[in-house]
């Protein structure tokens, strides 16, 4: 099914900061490259605060996190 399945999700769910308009998309070159020329043309692009932020929040989840291994198993 690899390659025939595009997979999404939401940051700002996925952080907690509901709100923040981002979300990666992963999936066969095939069908990832016409999402990302169409993307481009009716959205905005990502500022590199948001990006080096996102990176910085992804770290951090992996850390401990109230007892649970990260913030995601919590």
């Amino acid at each position: 099914m690899f390659e025939r399945t595009v997979s999404t999700w939401s940051f700002g769910k996925a952080l907690s900061v509901t709100g923040w308009r981002m979300a990666p998309a992963c999936g066969p070159k095939h069908l990832v490259e016409p999402i990302k020329a169409l993307i481009g043309t009716i959205f905005d692009e990502m500022s590199l605060v948001s990006e080096l932020t996102i990176g910085h929040c992804l770290n951090l989840a992996n850390s401990p996190y109230l007892g649970f291994d990260n913030y995601f198993a919590w």
